[in-house]
């Protein structure tokens, strides 16, 4: 286990660097696409956290699964929208992940969005392919927790309107 910790250590050194090295590592050891570094986390998973959306893209041409789950049932795409890496997210869109997705812990893509209202974020995931219209098993909506900056919070207005996107009825 330490050597594959090792190997996969290399590997993403190699993704930020030298793209030839990463490929070649990569036929020599296809281990290298399922190998978690930590808590299930693979190579795309780390580097959709702490690469570029250029690394993120290196690994989608190479074959890496987007819909590929960690330890928290978390996909890459998931991580991409805690943490608001918007450009990422819009990479792993291109290539295939689910604008629907959600996890044990985490509802849905958008929901992971609407709190810090990154309605850039938001309109990626609702232009691939997500319903915007959700309901958590809390009552929450996309018109709930919305972020405290008013710039946020009118961009998002903005985002319900331009997706004509209607508050869900209530029981």
């Amino acid at each position: 286990m330490v050597e594959n910790q090792s190997l996969v250590g290399q590997f993403i050194e190699a993704v930020k660097n030298n793209r030839d090295e990463a490929s070649r590592l990569l036929q020599v050891h296809p281990i290298l696409f399922t190998t978690p570094v930590d808590l299930g986390q693979n190579a795309l998973h780390f580097l959709t956290l702490e690469g570029t959306p250029s690394d993120v893209e290196f690994l989608l041409q190479q074959g890496f699964d987007p819909e590929r789950r960690n330890d928290f049932d978390d996909t890459p795409l998931l991580d991409a929208c805690v943490l608001e890496k918007t450009e990422t997210a819009k990479v792993l869109l291109a290539y295939g992940a689910d604008p629907n997705v959600g996890s044990e812990i985490r509802f849905n893509a958008i929901h992971c969005c609407v709190y810090d209202g990154n309605a850039e974020l938001i309109d990626a995931l609702i232009s691939a392919g997500a319903i915007p219209v959700y309901t958590t098993p809390l009552g929450e909506t996309i018109f709930d927790q919305w972020p405290e900056c008013p710039e946020r919070q009118q961009a998002m207005q903005e985002l319900i309107q331009k997706h004509q996107i209607e508050r869900p009825a209530t029981e």
